[in-house]
């Protein structure tokens, strides 16, 4: 190839990205690349419902600029929650499974006045809902039959796991050696 080719080769594809970043917006661009890159931890049946990326997502960190990257060692904790707890019960559910908080770093976990001594501390737990929060005991009773855990905190709601009601969230916690910490 020449090198008059090769100039208008190189300019004809500069001229589209900046038709397409004039026409998508560089933020949306970089989102979809930054979307593509997720890390995924597959189930046994090969599905990919939770990503690394999703469980250190948080609109509190976003808004008072909190980095809430994990660490190599929450991040390996992350991943045997998913696969131990979180990837079957969104296969035994049927539906899908939504994370509102994972991972915190310990700045964001300050401001949302979290537990000096949470898990999510340590990427070791999550607070979890379906679309439906009155379909939030099916999670609730799902974790107690399959003893999946090492603690489940039945979070706000009303009543309480002994009246038939249901949580606003589930807190889930797992770790190996599993230690079955909060019994309800």
């Amino acid at each position: 190839m020449s090198s008059k080719k090769l100039k208008i080769s190189l300019i004809a594809i500069a001229t589209i990205i900046i038709i397409i970043v004039a026409a998508y917006g560089f933020k949306k661009i970089r989102y979809k690349i930054m979307r593509s890159k997720e890390t995924f931890v597959p189930s046994e049946s090969g599905n990919n419902y939770f990503s690394l990326e999703e469980m250190q997502h948080s609109d509190t960190a976003k808004k008072y600029g909190i980095s809430n990257i994990a660490p190599p060692e929450a991040v390996e904790n992350l991943k045997l929650l998913i696969k131990n707890v979180l990837n079957p019960l969104r296969e035994a559910l049927g539906e899908p499974v939504y994370v509102a908080s994972g991972y915190r770093s310990a700045k964001l976990n300050e401001t949302v006045r979290g537990s000096d001594a949470s898990d999510h501390l340590t990427g070791q737990a999550a607070d979890i809902t379906l679309k439906n929060p009155k379909d939030n005991k099916k999670i609730w009773d799902w974790l107690l039959r399959q003893n999946k855990y090492d603690q489940i905190i039945w979070e706000k709601g009303n009543g309480s796991p002994a009246t038939g009601t249901y949580p606003d969230w589930v807190h889930v916690s797992y770790a190996e050696p599993k230690s079955l910490r909060n019994l309800p």
